[in-house]
């Protein structure tokens, strides 16, 4: 079995200065983009959190 988890996404307001500093959503479009390469491995996916 093979477990997936994005953690922590931090994702912002679009636009305001934090995505402007930390760039949240670009990061995590890349970590799914990636992920969706494995979709037939990958068994379980958790998004987590504080």
């Amino acid at each position: 079995m093979i477990i997936a988890q994005i953690s922590d996404t931090h994702v912002t307001i679009p636009g305001g200065s934090a995505e402007r500093e930390d760039q949240t959503t670009i990061h995590l479009e890349r970590t799914v983009d990636h992920l969706s390469r494995f979709s037939n491995s990958i068994d379980v996916l958790l998004v987590t959190g504080d």
